[in-house]
């Protein structure tokens, strides 16, 4: 199902992103600089370098990072970036705990931003498929977002005609006001089905929905007591710049 539809589900306060369909290659080709170092939450492998305070597993160097998350067999990816090496032996006891319980629970004690990483993400994959990122700053998901809903159109598998024409087409990121405006759908659960993208003279149209119950990934039935269809993100292409149709 991930590769016919996009879910998000935002938590504002706790600057918290969960989502479906959008893969940890989206998220890694958002961004503008590699992390220096990662710390993993995942099962300690003690062939890999271990870090003796804290007990994790760590990674550094450009070229490691960049093979670890661009990795398209991983199945999980769970880790909290970090600035400098130094800065490890201070960690507490405590937040040592809280990572342990984050990397178990995928949810936090405290605030997931520790002072001595200065870490801009946490990134954990769910065991069902979902996956879960902390932002330290919230703007960074509108780039992630703005990649994934490409990535889905360019991948979209309909029709030749279809494809060769939009192909012709230079797609637009979202501009920040668009997303602000899909926010109160995004803290209630924001579904896109790119099965239902829809083709018309001068306009692309993706339709959208609110959840309105818990989405359940492999859940096909989504589309008749589970949600409501709010309008459709339509893609101008003589301006070449995306809107939003909010249904009457």
């Amino acid at each position: 199902m991930a590769e016919n539809l996009i879910y998000i589900h935002l938590e504002d306060v706790s600057h918290l992103v969960a989502s479906y369909g959008i893969t940890h290659l989206d998220f890694v080709n958002s961004l503008t600089k590699m992390p220096a170092h990662l710390l993993l939450l995942t099962p300690v492998d003690e062939e890999q370098m271990v870090d003796s305070h804290t007990g994790f597993n760590v990674i550094s160097g450009d070229h490691e990072i960049r093979s670890y998350l661009l990795n398209r067999h991983m199945r999980q990816q769970k880790w909290i970036d970090y600035r400098r090496t130094l800065y490890l032996d201070e960690v507490t006891p405590n937040e040592i705990a809280e990572m342990l319980y984050l990397g178990h629970m995928y949810t936090q004690l405290q605030s997931p931003f520790y002072y001595k990483l200065e870490n801009d993400f946490v990134y954990l994959d769910l065991p069902e498929g979902m996956t879960k990122v902390y932002y330290r700053h919230l703007n960074q998901f509108e780039t992630v977002f703005n990649t994934a809903l490409l990535h889905h159109l360019r991948t979209r598998e309909i029709e030749m005609r279809f494809w060769m024409r939009l192909r012709q087409d230079h797609l637009q990121p979202l501009s920040h006001e668009n997303l602000v405006e899909l926010v109160p759908v995004m803290e209630e659960g924001l579904l896109l089905p790119f099965t239902d993208v829809q083709f018309k003279p001068g306009e692309l149209q993706i339709p959208f929905f609110r959840m309105k119950k818990r989405f359940v990934v492999n859940d096909d039935d989504w589309t008749r007591s589970q949600s409501e269809m709010l309008g459709f993100l339509v893609f101008d292409r003589h301006a070449r710049q995306w809107h939003i149709r909010w249904q009457a």
